[in-house]
């Protein structure tokens, strides 16, 4: 779910109509690049003195469309070149503003459309770019229930809802595992480090006879 709302803001973009939608160092246009973005303290005094959308910056005492100075906005030496760059690439892009309304559009496809199927069709595309995991055909070779490989497989991708991957959908701040609240809520946590998961593979390894430390940032890596 995050990667696809990922996949659709990425690819969203305005076709600059009378430039009052598109917010000024944030929100990028149709051919902008990597240079609509500007930095937030620059965003926030432009802000302040009443500039925030594209048409806000027009010059109108230019005989073709043009940008306002930095002069003229109040900007010092230090946000120069960001204003420059910024200002240069809406010349590259021939950005001209016109009576129509912006219009959101999604930039990976002619149409302009995103669709369910264009998204499942690029992520599909990225899926078969990846780089082989070792534990892939290993997992699915287990003698086990379906259910419990597909389960495992959540865990190696780090796709079980912890705390940690709910707080990045909802962008709600990480909290505390609630059965020991000791540790933030993480998958590497709950199937290794837990109190329970430790008792787990201790016993475990009496049982194999086999000592074990678990090393690693994720659980593929302990592996």
């Amino acid at each position: 779910m995050v990667t696809s709302f990922n996949l659709i803001s990425e690819g969203l973009v305005w076709r600059v109509g009378n430039g009052r939608n598109l917010c000024i160092g944030s929100n990028s246009w149709l051919g902008s690049g990597q240079n609509h973005m500007l930095p937030a303290h620059l965003i926030l005094h432009l802000r302040d003195r009443g500039f925030s959308c594209l048409v806000h910056v027009v010059d109108p005492n230019t005989t073709s469309i043009g940008w306002y100075s930095v002069a003229y906005l109040g900007l010092d030496v230090e946000n120069l070149e960001h204003w420059d760059r910024y200002t240069m690439s809406l010349r590259d892009s021939h950005i001209r503003l016109v009576e129509k309304d912006d219009e959101l559009i999604w930039n990976l496809d002619d149409t302009g459309v995103y669709t369910p199927k264009q998204g499942y069709d690029i992520l599909s595309q990225d899926m078969n770019n990846r780089e082989v995991a070792w534990w892939w055909s290993l997992l699915w070779k287990l003698k086990f229930p379906t259910k419990s490989r597909l389960f495992m497989w959540c865990i190696l991708e780090n796709k079980v809802p912890t705390r940690d991957n709910l707080q990045k959908r909802r962008k709600e701040e990480l909290s505390h595992c609630p059965l020991c609240r000791n540790d933030f809520e993480l998958v590497k946590h709950l199937f290794l480090s837990y109190s329970f998961s430790s008792a787990f593979w201790r016993e475990v390894y009496a049982l194999l006879k086999f000592p074990c430390v678990w090393e690693g940032v994720n659980l593929p890596e302990c592996l």
